[in-house]
């Protein structure tokens, strides 16, 4: 059965990035999970709104971002919501 990750091969030089480790959905770099890597960039980004459809693969992410009190996680049940509540969003801050 072919695996639906994408393979990671360890290269023969030295690289200034660690190799990622393939876990389950989520790949880690370092320490770090992606989740927390695109949570962190996130809040340096001044993100403070998420929104998203319930998905396993997102679920480091969409934990980090609820258990910030910075960010406010909206759990959406279809895309299409999220086009009317971004926009909204988007036009009332122009």
């Amino acid at each position: 059965m072919a695996s639906l990750l994408p393979s990671y091969r360890a290269t023969e030089t030295a690289s200034p990035c660690p190799k990622p480790t393939v876990l389950h959905y989520a790949v880690m770099v370092g320490s770090m999970s992606w989740g927390d890597i695109v949570h962190e960039r996130f809040k340096a980004n001044g993100i403070r709104l998420v929104a998203h459809v319930p998905d396993a693969a997102l679920v480091g992410l969409i934990r980090a971002c609820e258990a910030d009190p910075d960010i406010e996680v909206l759990q959406l049940t279809r895309e299409e919501e999220g086009v009317g509540i971004l926009s909204s969003l988007a036009a009332s801050v122009r």
